[in-house]
């Protein structure tokens, strides 16, 4: 996940460079981040939830 963020966030950045629009690229990386770290700690929850019972 670490690699997949850092490579997300470099591809952000060249494109932000590329076409000087800074906000919207690491906007869309940060909220895909959330929703990906969201989404992990739910399937992590249901598969604590189903080990424990």
């Amino acid at each position: 996940m670490a690699i997949t963020v850092l490579e997300m966030l470099g591809q952000a950045r060249l494109f932000a460079q590329q076409n000087f629009q800074f906000t919207e690229p690491l906007t869309v990386i940060g909220v895909a981040f959330i929703v990906i770290s969201y989404l992990a700690s739910l399937a992590l929850r249901a598969l604590e939830r189903r080990l424990v019972h």
